[in-house]
């Protein structure tokens, strides 16, 4: 395995967020012959460096214990961003119980080294982290709502992941809408309403990139105008399923 855990001929840049300076200066020491770090003094440090360029971490190092925002903070906000699935997190802890480990696990790290770690130990789990979660992470589909992010960045020429994510969590809201105004319609549909849902739909999903659901626009579309309560229903079933995908 290649000690640039797979970056395919550019440096790894990894995020060192601790709240001992000196802890991170071992780190950055560490790290530096084979990675770019980026350091962050405490949780809402981390968030601000996570926000302003994911796509150019290769790992997260994470001390678990930090005033303020703790780790476990920051590993929400990674989560309602989506970006667990797209960085491997680190925890770097104390915590020696293996409740608190499990705690580590669930709430989305991909390994855990305890303090004060081996240092051999943890070059080589950087380096097994992040190329088993690149394999992973080739195989996984991406998500739906990752595409329309990177369908928004090419068609609309967005260089920085703000922009792009901003529209695509701007996509999800609209969708968000017209799903909760298709709740009442499993049962017994309006047709009249579901044609007005069904409309509002494809004129947003054709410009995001959304394929499936713009598909499936048509699908209940024809159903509401053929008055086919059963099959209207049953549509709006799967778009509200759809719509489920997209936020998960």
């Amino acid at each position: 395995m290649s000690g640039k855990a797979g970056e395919a001929g550019r440096r790894g840049r990894i995020l060192v967020a601790d709240d001992v300076e000196f802890a991170r200066g071992i780190l950055k020491m560490l790290l530096r012959r084979e990675y770019d770090v980026v350091e962050a003094a405490d949780g809402r440090a981390a968030i601000d460096v996570l926000k302003a360029e994911p796509d150019s971490l290769s790992c997260v190092l994470l001390d678990i214990k930090m005033p303020g925002v703790d780790g476990y903070g920051v590993l929400d906000f990674m989560r309602g961003a989506g970006l667990l699935d797209r960085i491997p997190v680190i925890a770097l802890t104390s915590i020696s119980d293996p409740e608190g480990h499990i705690r580590c696990y669930e709430s989305g790290v991909i390994d855990l080294v305890e303090k004060p770690y081996d240092e051999g130990l943890l070059m080589y789990k950087i380096r097994w982290d992040i190329e088993r979660f690149r394999r992973l992470a080739d195989r996984r589909p991406p998500s739906p709502l990752r595409a329309v992010e990177e369908h928004c960045r090419r068609a609309f020429g967005l260089g920085g992941g703000d922009e792009a994510r901003g529209m695509a969590e701007s996509f999800l809201r609209s969708f968000g809408e017209c799903a909760q105004r298709l709740k009442d319609q499993v049962e017994t549909p309006d047709f009249a309403l579901v044609r007005d849902v069904s409309h509002d739909l494809r004129g947003f999903a054709a410009n995001s990139g959304a394929d499936d659901l713009a598909d499936m626009t048509v699908v209940l579309s024809a159903c509401a105008k053929a008055g086919d309560a059963g099959a209207t229903a049953a549509a709006a079933r799967r778009l509200l399923a759809l719509y489920d995908a997209y936020r998960a």
